[in-house]
């Protein structure tokens, strides 16, 4: 038998402005209580000419998230 103690997904995304990228956010927070901005960028490269760039972290599947005092040892 499987069982997940703990799993979660760390994106990088991609928005059209701002005000997007927080709509977006705002949604995830009210979803997702382990939802966790990490960065954020609106500075131009070649391959993102314009827009604004997030980071985040959100739980996998409803599952806690993973904390760095986990441990597979108990």
């Amino acid at each position: 038998m499987k069982k997940v103690i703990a799993a979660q997904v760390e994106q990088i995304l991609f928005f059209d402005t701002e005000e997007n990228a927080n709509k977006f956010c705002e949604k995830m927070k009210d979803s997702d209580p382990n939802f966790e901005l990490i960065d954020y960028d609106n500075t131009s490269t070649d391959e993102f000419p314009d827009g604004y760039t997030i980071r985040i972290i959100k739980s996998y599947n409803n599952n806690r998230r993973i904390k760095n005092d986990c441990s597979i040892d108990g």
